[in-house]
């Protein structure tokens, strides 16, 4: 496979895993990149809830009163499970606060889930823990080899669409119908 060597940053956009390659866990992921660069790229997945006795054991652990609630919490990646951030609506800002879109923020302090716990929040958040992480154009190398399909990000899409259809509604947003995809890519 070709070398990639100059790109254009893809953070703010959305990835489609459309090959079994990955593996399980980014089988049918889609994933919010939240920072790409020549050296190195992060997202999180947006469509991996963790399971309800993982989510209640997080949220026992953390210092928080009062004590913090969320319905799901998202499992962001296979990298770094001990880390949090929180994917939100960019009403909510503090110096910490890093825009991935104009409608999409991301912040990761302890300050927003203390918020959170005081009925301080965002509008719209998805708590994730842990990260998808690419090293030095990897990533672009995976795009190149239809591992991934970068799609335009919509808040909607990833804070209101359920779980179960944003793989296909992402791909919805290249007019591909998920339902007569093959995840068998060919080589011509």
């Amino acid at each position: 496979m070709p070398k990639v060597t100059n790109c254009e940053s893809l953070q703010g956009k959305l990835l489609v895993a459309i090959q079994t390659e990955l593996g399980d866990f980014f089988h049918h992921s889609v994933v919010l990149l939240t920072a790409h660069t020549s050296d190195f790229a992060e997202g999180l997945v947006l469509n991996k809830p963790l399971q309800p006795n993982v989510r209640q054991n997080i949220l026992d652990q953390l210092p928080i009163t009062p004590k913090l609630t969320v319905p799901t919490i998202w499992q962001g990646g296979p990298v770094d499970l001990t880390h949090g951030a929180i994917l939100h609506s960019p009403e909510y800002q503090t110096p910490d606060t890093v825009m991935v879109t104009d409608d999409i923020a991301l912040t990761q302090t302890h300050q927003i889930l203390q918020d959170i716990a005081e009925q301080k929040a965002p509008e719209k958040f998805l708590f994730c823990v842990g990260h998808a992480a690419w090293q030095a154009h990897q990533l672009e190398e995976e795009i190149m080899g239809n591992i991934w399909i970068p799609v335009s990000a919509d808040a909607d899409l990833v804070f209101t669409t359920p779980y179960e259809k944003k793989w296909q509604d992402a791909l919805a947003t290249l007019k591909i119908d998920a339902n007569r995809f093959s995840l068998i890519a060919g080589k011509a």
